[in-house]
């Protein structure tokens, strides 16, 4: 009898020893594809039924990006996601499908705040309702936003040093400083909040190629708008832009050593205005019409703005760029 009672002893400590130890192997198993993979996974239909639930599988944004770590990428499924998330960390963020990966201002806080360097968010639509809020502020430096489509806020984007804009759909403007790059977006439209598609401030270095720039509600709309409205930059290169129906085309502001060249600005009020703004280089840019002699640019010098003074685009382009 006692050895009958031992032997299932024996038997069941074997037992729950296989099972601990399958149980352990399968929560390893989870944690290890999350630290061989560096992604975590959201989608709105998962739920606490799902492999991996809080741990790599998430069913809101911000739940995932606090489980991340440094370096990890956060990957979301379409579908609509209303929430406005605070990125602290250094990762990427990236949607399914522009079109259909879709996060919208939950309440009146801008839509995305970066506070960490080296964020990159890619592949949104990122939806401010609306609202006069950023649909994304960056805080820190050499962020990266790609391939998303921004709407419905005061401001589309709120840049800072190094930051990247590139291959975007983007409404309601963008505003940068420090040294960034802006290329080959489309940034269309503007309100009488925010009455410009691009504004700099204080920038250096920094570069606005290809993109395509355009107000197409200039006709009905009594206020002043800018196409490019810069200040006080130094080295800036404006090339390769498409920049149309503004009351101002580009509009440089205490600007030195910019080079603006094969832009073509078509149906603007003013192509383009300098005030206080010195050594500065205008080559091959289309005007509108074809011209044979250079094309005067006219504003302001001196301590209070008041003596007119000329810039000229010396070889304007006889055909659009």
């Amino acid at each position: 009898m006692k050895i009958k009672i031992l032997s299932i002893v024996m038997v069941s400590l074997v037992t729950l020893s296989i099972f601990m130890s399958s149980a352990s192997s399968s929560v390893r198993s989870i944690k290890s594809m999350e630290i061989e993979n560096n992604v975590i996974y959201v989608d709105d239909d998962y739920n606490s039924s799902t492999p991996g639930w809080q741990i790599n599988r998430f069913d809101k944004i911000q739940d995932a990006i606090d489980a991340t770590s440094n370096s990890d990428t956060v990957f979301v499924s379409n579908g609509e996601y209303n929430e406005e998330l605070i990125i602290e960390k250094t990762l990427t963020l990236e949607g399914e499908s522009n079109a259909h990966t879709k996060i919208k201002a939950a309440q009146k806080n801008d839509v995305i705040t970066v506070e960490a360097e080296n964020v990159t968010i890619k592949n949104f639509t990122i939806d401010g309702k609306g609202q006069f809020i950023h649909g994304i502020n960056i805080k820190n430096d050499n962020c990266t936003i790609v391939n998303n489509i921004i709407i419905n806020n005061s401001r589309s984007i709120l840049g800072r040093n190094g930051t990247l804009i590139i291959n975007n759909v983007i409404y309601d403007g963008i505003s940068c400083s420090g040294s960034f790059n802006i290329i080959n977006n489309q940034i269309l439209g503007i309100g009488s909040r925010n009455p410009y598609c691009i504004w700099t401030n204080s920038c250096e270095d920094s570069i606005i190629d290809s993109n395509y720039i355009n107000n197409p509600e200039k006709d009905n709309q009594d206020f002043i708008t800018w196409g490019l409205l810069i200040s006080d930059c130094k080295g800036l290169e404006i090339k390769n832009n498409d920049i149309k129906n503004f009351s101002f085309g580009i509009y440089l502001s205490g600007c030195f050593r910019t080079i603006i060249e094969n832009n073509n600005i078509l149906d603007c009020g003013v192509g383009a205005w300098c005030s206080q703004s010195y050594f500065n280089i205008w080559h091959q840019n289309y005007w509108g019409r074809s011209h044979l002699l250079p094309k005067p640019i006219f504003g302001t010098r001196g301590v209070f703005g008041l003596i007119p003074w000329i810039n000229f685009d010396w070889q304007p382009a006889r055909n659009p760029n």
